[in-house]
C-alpha cells in the first residue's frame, strides 16, 4: 500500500466536508502483505486527545476484520456542579468488515486494565454484551453524581471487551471538582 495523488498527509477539512485520499496497492510476488490499517489522526477540538480512526484496508474481495472505533476516546467532565448528576454518552462503532461480537462493556474494577472506576460514576444503559454489524453503532449512557460536598478529583473508565484486534478497549473518565468562585 502506498499514498497515491498528491502526496499529502496533513488536511483541513470543513465541518461537513470531505476529502478523497487515493491509496494505490501492489502485492508482494509471494502474496504476503495484502492487508493493513491506515490510521487517521484528527482535532476533535479537546486539546487533551488526538483521536485516531483506524480503517482496516485490504484488496477487493477480501474480508476486513472488526474493528472497535470509540468516540468521544476520553471525557472529561470538569463542569459538574456540587449536588448534580450529569449523564454522559460514547458512541461504539464497528467499522470493520466482519461483525464485532462484543462479550463485555463494563466499568472498571479491580483486575481490570484500568484504575477502578470511583462508585461517583454509574453504567445507565448499553452495558450488555451485543453483536455490532459492520457500519452499525451502540450508545453507552452513563453518569457522574457529586455530591453537595464532593470537592475530590473522580476518576473512571469503561472496558469493551471484544474481537477486534484493539481489545480490550478502555476509555478514561475524569471529574475535577469545581472551581470556587
Amino acid at each position: 500500500y502506498r499514498l497515491g495523488g498528491d502526496g499529502q498527509t496533513s488536511y483541513r477539512i470543513a465541518g461537513g466536508g470531505s476529502r478523497t485520499v487515493v491509496i494505490r496497492y501492489q502485492p508482494l510476488g509471494d502474496g504476503s502483505g495484502s492487508s493493513a490499517t491506515l490510521n487517521i489522526t484528527y482535532d476533535d477540538g479537546n486539546d487533551a486527545t488526538q483521536p485516531v480512526l483506524a480503517v482496516p484496508m485490504a484488496p477487493e474481495g477480501t474480508a476486513l476484520p472488526a474493528v472497535l472505533n470509540v468516540e468521544p476516546a476520553q471525557v472529561v467532565l470538569d463542569d459538574v456542579m456540587l449536588g448534580e448528576t450529569r449523564e454522559f454518552e460514547i458512541t461504539l462503532t464497528n467499522s470493520g468488515g466482519a461483525p464485532l461480537d462484543i462479550s463485555r462493556i463494563g466499568l472498571s474494577g479491580d483486575g481490570d486494565p484500568a484504575v477502578p472506576t470511583d462508585p461517583e460514576f454509574t453504567l445507565i444503559a448499553g452495558g450488555d454484551a451485543l453483536m455490532l454489524a459492520p457500519a452499525a453503532s451502540h450508545t453507552v449512557r452513563l453518569s457522574l453524581a457529586r455530591d453537595a460536598d464532593d470537592m475530590i478529583v473522580h476518576v473512571g473508565a469503561l472496558v469493551i471487551e471484544s474481537n477486534a484486534a484493539s481489545s480490550p478497549d478502555v476509555i478514561l473518565f475524569t471529574s475535577n471538582p469545581p472551581r470556587e468562585e
